[in-house]
């Protein structure tokens, strides 16, 4: 085995398709990082969909802040960071908060779902309130 590198008296140049990455006969894997092209649309678009939907709720006048739930297990991790407070899941929208005292917590959690509207797809949004803020 080579590791990787061209046989000997091979010009230099870009690894081949496998690149001793993959076998010949199974196909490249995309990388999950990156949109496909060619494919679904808005396939690319999870990453920019879990951001607009953190700064919608966090334009939510009764949140004070996203939170990642009790145990932190409500984020997204995108490449380049993490989105505390949002996580898409197979059965719906997952969404955390710190809220502001005053208003009544089945109506701060109602404005968050009308906050995020249409862009959770038609799929179910779960709100948490894990905390209060008392102060401004």
């Amino acid at each position: 085995m080579n590791d990787g590198y061209p046989a000997e008296g091979t010009p230099p140049g870009p690894p081949s398709e496998t690149g001793g990455h993959a076998p010949a006969d199974e196909p490249a894997r995309p990388r999950h990082d990156a949109p496909e092209h060619g494919g679904d649309p808005s396939a690319g678009t999870e990453n920019d969909l879990v951001r607009d939907i953190a700064q919608r709720v966090a334009g939510c006048p009764d949140v004070a802040e996203l939170s990642g739930g009790p145990f932190g297990t409500i984020a997204t991790y995108l490449p380049g960071g993490r989105v505390r407070g949002v996580a898409l899941r197979d059965d719906g929208l997952e969404i955390a908060v710190t809220a502001r005292y005053g208003t009544p917590l089945p109506e701060v959690a109602d404005r968050i779902r009308e906050a995020v509207g249409q862009a959770a797809g038609g799929r179910p949004v779960n709100v948490t309130i894990d905390d209060l803020q008392m102060s401004s």
